[in-house]
């Protein structure tokens, strides 16, 4: 039986960062949850989210919490017009804002986690 070694240089050190991650890793994330969430808001406009009085699309809230994001409509009917009633057909506008936001968040993420790449690296 052959017997190989392999020294990893600087182990402990990136021991010790990845002991870290959290603390490296989590306000990096926040940021990205509170950037990411601007671009929800960028394609609730008219055209996307369904106009009648405009109270729907003027309606948007955003809630922000540890490593999330909520933005949601508050108008009480808005769940009736996005997913639609026995009698009115769906019209899923979240879906579109989502859609439509996702390329940008998706680029806020990825440079999340390079931030947190390099930092674990350095």
């Amino acid at each position: 039986m052959i017997e190989i070694n392999v020294e990893i240089k600087n182990l402990n050190t990136l021991t010790d960062r990845f002991k870290r991650y959290p603390e490296i890793s989590t306000p990096i994330l926040q940021k990205a949850v509170n950037a990411a969430s601007v671009y929800l808001g960028k394609y609730s406009v008219r055209g996307v989210v369904p106009w009648k009085s405009g109270n729907l699309m003027h309606s948007f809230r955003l809630n922000i919490g540890d490593l999330q994001a909520e933005w949601t409509p508050t108008a009480y009917y808005a769940i009736f017009v996005n997913n639609g009633t026995i009698k009115q057909r769906a019209n899923p506008f979240m879906q579109r804002v989502r859609d439509l936001a996702k390329p940008e968040i998706d680029k806020v993420f990825e440079n999340a986690l390079e931030k947190i790449t390099k930092e674990i690296m350095q």
